[in-house]
């Protein structure tokens, strides 16, 4: 009985220690003037082309078999750069900038496309029941890859006339009031013709997660306002879903782990398949692609700037 006790003390010791840890990490916008010419995307060719996915880093064989169909598309048409949607490291997130998960699931499979990638944080990169997740080490990998570009926590940058607005939803999910108002001030002050929202957990969603009230709450009025997409992962499959204020929601949580789904009202696309996305936007127009894990084509959606009336 006594030893039982210890160890039930033992991990409450461990597990408040790393929520302790977790609460001191800090947060901050990137402010992209700061940063070197090259860090953030440059495309010289009219529009803008983009490689999206999320819950890719399990590790496993089929997080393999996509990255090389996400080779052969790439090939075959431009993809810019890369957007990791969160989970990016299985199960409990990396430990430090040395962790050998950084080569194992990013760089081995990625980085022979040859081009950067932002990523956001999910919430296994955060840790899991307490442990692991050690966040700010994604940030710092930043130093050390010529592919993985993270500057902050939660930041924006700017390509041609596309803003992009990268959030941590771990945190938005409560009141992480500083993280809110510069998400706020950020959308609101925006220019951009177009203005793409992610971050790991979707709004709505008509897998195995549900909807999540606590962005209906914090952000989905800021969507409405002023955003022309949001593109989430965390459930595991392929969803693209019609908001009722206008704007598009993407859900690819299928890179590297798969769950079942359904559809609903709202629903355009949904299905229950390993796969990825490409997002494709140039002057009035958007178009969202999806692939599954051999890189075939699934369904693609286009639409006009919802803003356009307005400018």
């Amino acid at each position: 009985m006594k030893a039982r006790l210890s160890i039930f003390f033992l991990l409450l010791i461990v597990l408040s220690n790393c929520f302790a840890y977790r609460a001191s990490q800090p947060y901050g916008p990137s402010i992209q003037n700061s940063y070197e010419k090259d860090f953030f995307p440059k495309v010289s060719q009219a529009g803008v082309q983009i490689l999206v996915f999320g819950d890719s880093g399990s590790g496993k064989p089929i997080q393999m078999h996509i990255a090389k169909s996400m080779q052969k598309v790439c090939q075959k048409v431009r993809c810019d750069f890369g957007i990791l949607l969160g989970d990016n490291f299985y199960e409990v997130g990396v430990s430090s900038v040395e962790d050998k998960q950084f080569e194992e699931k990013f760089e081995i499979p990625y980085s022979p496309l040859k081009i950067k990638f932002y990523p956001s944080l999910g919430n296994h990169d955060h840790g899991y029941f307490g442990l692991g997740g050690n966040i700010t080490a994604q940030v710092a990998y930043t130093k050390k890859s010529e592919y993985w570009r993270m500057p902050h926590l939660y930041y924006n940058y700017k390509v041609q006339d596309v803003e992009f607005i990268v959030l941590d939803t771990n945190n938005l999910r409560d009141e992480d009031e500083k993280q809110l108002q510069w998400f706020q001030q950020t959308i609101q002050k925006s220019t951009a013709k177009w203005v793409i929202v992610y971050g790991h957990h979707p709004i709505y969603s008509y897998g195995s997660h549900g909807n999540n009230p606590g962005l209906a709450k914090n952000v989905l009025p800021q969507l409405c306002e002023r955003a022309d997409a949001y593109l989430a992962g965390h459930d595991h499959d392929l969803q693209l879903i019609q908001a009722r204020c206008g704007f598009l929601q993407l859900v690819s949580g299928a890179a590297g782990k798969l769950r079942s789904t359904s559809s609903g009202p709202n629903s355009l696309f949904s299905k229950s398949a390993y796969g990825f996305n490409r997002v494709e936007i140039l002057g009035d127009s958007m178009k969202i692609l999806f692939y599954d894990k051999d890189g075939n084509e699934l369904y693609q959606k286009e639409v006009k700037n919802r803003f356009l009336e307005r400018k």
